[in-house]
C-alpha cells in the first residue's frame, strides 16, 4: 500500500501511512520500497517524508539504488535530498550500474555536474559499458565525455566487452570522441575485446579519416588482432583507399594470420578485383596463404570470383595447389560448388583433372 501511494504521488496517504507506523522500508511483491518507487518518479515531498521517517536510502532492487533510479529518470532535486539523506552515491547495482553511469547514458549534463559535484567517483565500474565514459561513449553524449575527462575519467578503460573506450567510439563512428580520447592519452595499440585494436576496427569499418588519425599518432600498422591485421581487415571489407594507406605506412603486404590467411587471400575470397590488383603490385605473394580457404586462388575458385581468379593465374598463381578446409585443387573445389566458367578457365591455365 505504501510502496503504490508513493509511486503515484499521493503525499497526504503516504503522511498517514508513516504517522501510523507503517514500515517504511517494506518490500512489494515486485520487491520495491517506498522510496524506490518516489525516487523513480520524482516525487520530492515524499522522498522527504519517507527519509524524515527512517527510510533506508541505500536500499535497492532489480533496477538499482533509490539514486540511481533518480538519477536515470533526471530527478535533479530527488537526487539531492537522497544525497543528503545518507545515499551511497557510488553503489553499484542493478541494470543502472552507478549513478554517474545513469546519468551519463542519459546524457543529463546537470545531473552529471551534480554527482560530481558530490564526489561521485569517476572511474567507478559498473553498467553494461563498464564505466560512466564508457556510457556516455557508446551513447554520443559528447558533452558528457568532455565533462567526465575534465574530472579524471580513464581513457583507457575497459566496457563489459572488454573493448577500451576508444575501440567504442570507432566502432559507433564518433570521430570527434575519438580524437579526443587519443588528444586525451588513450593508448591506439591497446589490444581488447574481440577486434583487438583501434586501428583494425577503424580499418575494417572504412573509417579513413581515423585510420589516417590512427597512423599519425603512432599505431602499429602491423599489430595483430586474432592473427589478423589491419591490412587483413580493410581487404576483406572492400576499403581500397584504406589499403592503399595502409600499404604506403609500411604495412606487411605478406602477413599471415587470422581467418583469412594473408590480405591476398582475403581480398580474393571476397571478390575485391582492384584490392587484389593493388596488393599484388606492392608485392604480395600469389601463392603465399593458409587457413581454411588455401591460397589466393583456391579461395577465389570456391567463392566463384572469376574475374579474380583471371587475374591471379595471370601473374603466376599455382593452379594445381592443393590445400583449404577441403585439402583439395581450386578445380576440385570449383567443381564442387558448380562454377562452369572457373572450372574452364582454370583447365585452360593445365589444372590437373584427376
Amino acid at each position: 500500500m505504501l510502496q503504490q501511494a508513493s509511486f503515484e504521488g499521493l503525499t497526504d496517504v503516504v503522511r498517514i501511512l508513516v504517522e501510523n507506523g507503517t514500515d517504511v522500508n517494506a518490500r512489494d511483491g515486485y520487491d520495491t520500497t517506498a522510496l524506490l518507487a518516489a525516487s523513480a518518479h520524482g516525487h520530492e515531498e515524499i522522498i522527504s517524508l519517507l527519509l524524515d521517517h527512517g527510510a533506508d536510502a541505500n536500499l535497492r532492487d532489480h533496477q538499482g539504488t533509490a539514486l540511481q533510479l533518480a538519477a536515470y529518470f533526471g530527478h535533479k532535486q530527488s537526487a539531492r535530498l537522497l544525497i543528503h539523506g545518507g545515499a551511497n552515491i557510488n553503489a553499484e547495482a542493478g541494470r543502472y550500474g552507478t549513478t554517474l553511469y545513469a546519468a551519463s547514458i542519459q546524457g543529463n549534463e546537470e545531473m552529471v555536474h551534480l554527482l560530481l559535484e558530490n564526489d561521485a567517483a569517476v572511474n567507478e565500474k559498473g553498467g553494461q559499458y563498464g564505466t560512466a565514459l564508457g556510457a556516455a561513449v557508446y551513447r554520443g553524449h559528447n558533452e558528457i565525455l568532455y565533462i567526465l575527462i575534465q574530472h579524471g575519467a580513464d581513457v583507457n578503460a575497459k566496457d563489459g566487452q572488454r573493448r577500451t573506450v576508444l575501440q567504442a567510439a570507432i566502432t559507433k563512428g564518433n570521430e570527434a570522441i575519438s580524437r579526443l580520447l587519443i588528444e586525451r592519452g588513450a593508448d591506439v595499440n591497446a589490444k581488447a575485446g574481440r577486434d583487438g585494436t583501434a586501428l583494425y576496427i577503424a580499418s575494417q569499418r572504412g573509417r579513413y579519416e581515423l585510420v589516417q588519425h590512427l597512423l599519425e599518432r603512432g599505431a602499429d600498422v602491423n599489430g595483430k588482432s586474432g592473427g589478423d591485421t589491419a591490412l587483413h581487415a580493410a581487404s576483406r571489407a572492400g576499403h581500397e583507399d584504406i589499403v592503399r594507406l595502409l600499404l604506403e605506412h609500411g604495412a606487411d603486404v605478406n602477413s599471415r594470420g587470422g581467418g583469412h590467411g594473408t590480405a591476398l587471400q582475403a581480398a580474393s575470397g571476397a571478390g575485391h578485383e582492384d584490392i587484389v590488383r593493388l596488393l599484388i603490385e606492392h608485392g604480395a605473394d600469389v601463392n603465399v596463404g593458409g587457413r581454411a580457404l588455401g591460397s589466393p586462388l583456391w579461395a577465389a575458385s570456391y567463392w566463384g570470383r572469376k574475374e579474380v581468379v583471371k587475374l591471379l593465374l595471370e601473374h603466376g598463381a599455382d593452379v594445381n595447389f592443393v590445400g583449404g578446409f577441403l585439402n583439395c585443387t581450386p578445380l576440385q573445389t570449383a567443381s564442387s560448388r558448380g562454377h562452369k566458367d572457373i572450372v574452364q578457365l582454370l583447365i585452360q591455365h593445365g589444372a590437373i583433372r584427376e
